[in-house]
């Protein structure tokens, strides 16, 4: 009885640092997403700004 409760309590320490790992990994994720927008964006201001020139 003793070998599985260590071993539950082995699987329950690796499971609290990879969910930490990954909520600290998923507002990176959100700030590429927003970078990508953010150059999209920008470019089509351009070329509505060149075709508007033309």
């Amino acid at each position: 009885m003793i070998g599985a409760a260590k071993r539950s309590l082995a699987r329950k320490s690796t499971a609290v640092p990879q969910a930490v790992h990954t909520g600290s990994f998923i507002p990176y994720v959100r700030l590429y997403i927003e970078l990508i927008s953010l150059c999209l964006n920008l470019s089509l201001l351009f070329v509505k700004k060149e075709r508007s020139l033309s």
